[in-house]
């Protein structure tokens, strides 16, 4: 028995509910153990141990101070077990460790692999709510931020929430996410895909199965600091018995972990909405370089977020002249398409580090929390063919004002361009970025095919970008961009071509206009900047019918090639100019600033 809870460690635990016990009270002895010879009544508990299922793994029930409370004891070929302790411990802070047993390795489908130390962390004084503690891959790490690191048990659940967006729940039985039980609970599939993604974790870092054991400790000792950054206060983690060191970008390697599982041997069937909120890691490892991702004015929303790249070499010399390129994906249930984006990103005057934009079109996360699937950036250093990482930034809801309206053509239309999901919900992206988890990209996602010849009408695209200038007078910038198909969303100015080599949906913009107004019936055109090396951008000056402070409606409306876009797509309609139901033009709800900038 491995027992780093014997090693003098000064405990600092608090009665915090992680995981609770039922008082099952009655008498009698048990197989594993015998509580009632200290008199009083016998409690049961019961759980698994998961890594996947641990056959035959040793436990012992221990207190604070390491002293054998119940045990030993075994578990069973699917990772249960079930002890008896006495009553008049269950106020105490108790440790359920185990070590040994053979299991499945859920990323390499290895089986019979030995297993290492595991353990879980239960709260005293928590009696009357349960009857079960599973011990998996979280519990044990949490187990050693408490017993190692000193940290109480709500330091260490706050630690290990903020590093893998996600609090364990010790109650929830996890079922393998390679080879789930029937008629397993979402909630249990999500357990088992969690512990398998550190499974995947060790496998992509050129681990044995048998060493994510280690991965687990060293993981805490990285944690100990409150970051997961591959340094400890002591300096770099060395996963003991390896020489690997974990990386700095660690959290990235998380992610991407549970991304390649998805891709690889999960058969759990989950959709992207399942499976939360996903760690934004700002950092990223190449061959030869350390991407940072650093966030803007504002976190990513959904309409224009601005942010930078800090490209630097592995000694962090800053890495100037470097061509890099972004290309932005929504993974949602059983389709995934692109978004409005600037392709290159222009080095700033600090040197390294390159100013990117992107026009997010849909959050990833809704209110209450509610996940819609996970936006990834894949950001290029050198071209589409040179060196690439990806970041996956939580998009949420823009507040204030209007991020984005968006206007349709009639007669200009593309081919239906639909993304399905195929079979249990996995498959691989056909798009040749093998990034994408539980959905297929078909042919038809390329501007060229189309699906039994349907097609839809075309999509403008405009985000706001600023609202500038004084009572009387402002100056209103924002982006236009159109729908070519479900992966590519370009820019428009005049002299853009649509779906280019389109026989059937190619259109040649050579003339485009854009009018604001502030009361649908005098209108100011807004000058095209696309010629001068930003596409898609448009301003609107001398602006006047906006007080500074005061919520206001912006008019705009698009014509392109003769064709004036409406809301629905239908032939304008003859409403009157401030009539609800107009169809003529986009709404731009805005509250001017002053001489500042309104974002």
């Amino acid at each position: 028995m491995n027992t780093k809870a014997k090693q003098g460690v000064d405990f600092r635990w608090l009665g915090i509910p992680f995981v609770t016990l039922l008082v099952a009270c009655g008498s009698g002895s048990s197989d594993n153990n015998n509580p009632s010879a200290n008199g009083g009544t016998q409690n049961t508990l019961n759980g698994s141990v998961f890594a996947s299922a641990i056959d035959g793994a040793s436990c012992e029930v221990i207190d604070s101070i390491g002293n054998v409370v119940s045990g030993p004891f075994m578990t069973s070929v699917d990772g249960s077990y079930s002890v008896t302790l006495p009553s008049d411990r269950l106020a105490e802070d108790l440790i359920v460790e185990c070590s040994g047993g053979t299991f499945t390795d859920e990323a390499t489908g290895l089986t019979n692999r030995t297993a290492g130390f595991m353990a879980a962390h239960i709260a005293g004084g928590t009696a009357n709510a349960g009857n079960t503690i599973h011990i998996t891959p979280s519990s044990t790490i949490v187990h050693d931020l408490i017993t190692q690191h000193g940290k109480t048990a709500m330091e260490a659940a706050a630690v290990f929430t903020d590093a893998f967006s996600f609090t364990p729940d010790y109650t929830t039985a996890p079922t393998d996410a390679s080879a789930p039980t029937q008629n397993a609970e979402q909630a249990s599939l999500l357990s088992g895909l969690r512990a398998a993604t550190f499974s995947q974790l060790a496998n992509d870092l050129g681990l044995l199965s048998t060493d994510q054991f280690a991965l687990f400790s060293a993981l805490a000792t990285d944690l100990s600091d409150g970051i997961l950054d591959g340094h400890a206060t002591s300096g770099v983690v060395t996963i003991e018995g390896t020489s690997t060191e974990l990386p700095v970008d660690i959290q990235n390697r998380f992610v991407r972990a549970l991304v390649n599982f998805r891709n690889g041997r999960d058969a759990s069937g989950l959709a992207n909405s399942n499976i939360g909120i996903l760690p934004f890691a700002k950092t990223a490892m190449t061959d030869n370089y350390k991407i940072d991702y650093l966030p803007g004015m504002h976190t990513a929303v959904n309409g224009e977020t601005e942010f930078t790249l800090k490209i630097s070499d592995h000694n962090d010399t800053a890495q100037t002249g470097m061509a890099v390129s972004i290309k932005p994906k929504m993974n949602m249930d059983g389709m995934v398409h692109g978004t409005a984006f600037e392709g290159t990103c222009s080095e700033s005057a600090t040197i390294g580090e390159y100013s990117c934009t992107v026009y997010y079109l849909m959050p990833s996360i809704m209110m209450n929390d509610r996940s819609m699937g996970f936006w990834e950036l894949k950001v290029m250093v050198g071209g589409h063919d040179g060196e690439h990482a990806f970041f996956h930034p939580t998009v949420t809801m823009a507040m204030g004002d209007t991020a984005q309206v968006r206007l349709k053509g009639r007669n200009d239309k593309i081919s239906s361009s639909i993304n399905h999901d195929v079979g249990n919900g996995t498959g691989n992206d056909h798009s040749g970025d093998n990034m994408h988890a539980a959905v297929r990209t078909h042919p038809e996602d390329d501007s060229t095919n189309s699906m039994m010849n349907e097609t839809e009408v075309r999509t403008y695209y405009l985000f706001k970008k600023s609202l500038t200038g004084m009572t009387g007078n402002h100056s209103f910038e924002f982006f236009v961009a159109a729908k070519e198909n479900m992966m590519h969303y370009p820019a428009v100015s005049a002299g853009t071509t649509l779906n280019s080599g389109d026989l059937n949906h190619e259109l040649s913009i050579v003339t485009m206009s854009v009018e604001v107004s502030t009361d649908a019936i005098n209108w100011v055109t807004a000058t095209d900047h696309g010629g001068h090396g930003h596409s898609g951008q448009w301003v609107a000056d001398n602006i006047s019918g906006l007080t500074d402070g005061s919520e206001a409606v912006l008019y705009v409306r698009l014509i392109v090639e003769g064709e004036q876009k409406t809301t629905d797509g239908a032939t304008p309609n003859a409403l009157p100019a401030t009539d609800d139901a107009n169809n003529h033009y986009a709404k731009f709800i805005v509250t001017p600033g002053g001489s500042g900038m309104s974002m």
